[in-house]
């Protein structure tokens, strides 16, 4: 019982980090929808230069439409859990930061993006993104 109340511990302090790693790196963002709210805000600076409200599902298109000139060489989580407490007894909203390091596959420039995942839980439950920032390093 010990074991499995850490390993819930554990898994807790990811988030949403499986999903989005591996969304990343096989290109497939067709499962992001189910990781985001129905309407979520993005603020991306360039390349990928976009800001707005789009649908979950528009925002799966873009991202696939964003990196597809693109190759990840590497990813690494600058940042993998910071709960926002509002008060001692809430944890509902959760940030956190992925770098990737890309080489357009047209020019062979290379370029570190940061995306930095804005978190709530709905329904008490389950992490969403509910705003995105991209920023270039």
């Amino acid at each position: 019982m010990k074991t499995l109340i850490i390993f819930l511990a554990i898994a807790q302090n990811f988030l949403l980090m499986q999903p989005i790693q591996n969304a990343i790196e096989t290109g497939d963002f067709s499962k992001f929808s189910n990781i985001c709210t129905n309407m979520l805000s993005i603020n991306l600076e360039k390349p990928f230069l976009k800001s707005g409200y789009v649908k979950s599902e528009s925002f799966s298109e873009n991202l696939s439409v964003f990196l597809k000139n693109y190759k990840v060489n590497k990813t690494e989580w600058s940042s993998m859990q910071n709960l926002i407490k509002l008060n001692k007894e809430d944890d509902t909203y959760a940030v956190q930061s992925l770098n990737l390091f890309l080489t357009n596959i047209l020019t062979r420039g290379k370029i570190v993006y940061k995306f930095v995942f804005f978190m709530q839980k709905e329904k008490g439950i389950e992490w969403k993104i509910y705003y995105l920032r991209g920023i270039r390093i």
